[in-house]
């Protein structure tokens, strides 16, 4: 699996550039959970829902997280208050 991480934009806090984007390993792996078929809020809605996916950057693995809000959301990765990039759909073919 694969997927592509976006670096700059307004919601990485670079409006204005840089501007990246870069193809990375990505894999599912369920939190528990998750696993039991359960929401991680009553509503699924939240800033920093973890996915069931997560991509390699930097070395290591990092979770996935989603900012839901209404019927709109947004993937990536970093801390909530200060997005590192925005996350692609995931690819399961190579």
């Amino acid at each position: 699996m694969f997927t592509y991480l976006h670096f700059g934009g307004a919601a990485c806090g670079y409006p204005k550039g840089p501007f990246l984007t870069v193809k990375v390993e990505a894999r599912e792996t369920l939190l528990p959970w998750q696993r039991r078929g359960l929401t991680y809020t009553p509503t699924g809605y939240g800033p920093r829902t973890p996915s069931p996916y997560m991509v390699k950057w930097a070395g290591r693995w990092r979770r996935v997280y989603v900012a839901c809000y209404s019927n709109a959301a947004t993937a990536y990765i970093g801390p909530s208050h200060k997005w590192l990039a925005t996350v692609g759909e995931i690819e399961t073919c190579n």
